[in-house]
């Protein structure tokens, strides 16, 4: 008797830690380059926190890369890779901003996904970027969008986060 109430509570310890996790709605994007990856599921909508670093006081045409939110799966959809690149000047701290999104859709049919990239300083949002794209079966693609930023100087020292939330559809 005492070990099947053992097993039970064992049983519904998992299944809640398992469920807690599922029904997180955001995450915070730590690299962990020397630990193993292990892969995180998220229910829609899945929303990452990756830290830009010093993004803002990048030259022209250079680019921020990340593999850190390919750890995080949606439905089937893992974000592999980001880039960022300033890509032009459009006036006093207000840049054009190209994005790279690869994503791979390890679920069972073609997805399609809407991708929203915000970028945040501090908590102030100061771009926003939502796009739909379409993610075939057992493929990795590269999504491309470009969007307008604007840098505030006196915000220079806060944290620059990018917002990736990813919503995929057509189970």
């Amino acid at each position: 008797m005492n070990e099947s109430r053992r097993r039970i509570r064992i049983l519904a310890a998992v299944t809640l830690a398992s469920l807690a996790g599922a029904l997180l709605p955001h995450a915070q994007v730590v690299p962990k380059s020397s630990e193993a990856r292990e892969m995180k599921f998220f229910n829609p909508p899945m929303t990452l926190d990756v830290s830009l670093g010093d993004f803002q006081k990048y030259a022209l045409g250079k680019a921020w890369l990340t593999t850190d939110t390919n750890r995080f799966e949606c439905k089937g959809i893992v974000l592999e890779q980001i880039e960022l690149t300033k890509a032009r000047a459009l006036g006093d701290h207000t840049y054009m901003i190209k994005a790279k999104v690869r994503m791979t859709n390890n679920s069972i049919g073609d997805k399609e996904v809407r991708l929203r990239l915000q970028v945040m300083s501090g908590e102030a949002l100061i771009a926003d970027n939502e796009s739909k794209e379409n993610v075939p079966i057992a493929k990795s693609e590269t999504h491309r969008t470009t969007f307008q930023v604007t840098f505030d100087p006196e915000r220079a020292d806060e944290p620059l986060t990018l917002r990736v939330t990813v919503t995929p559809y057509h189970d």
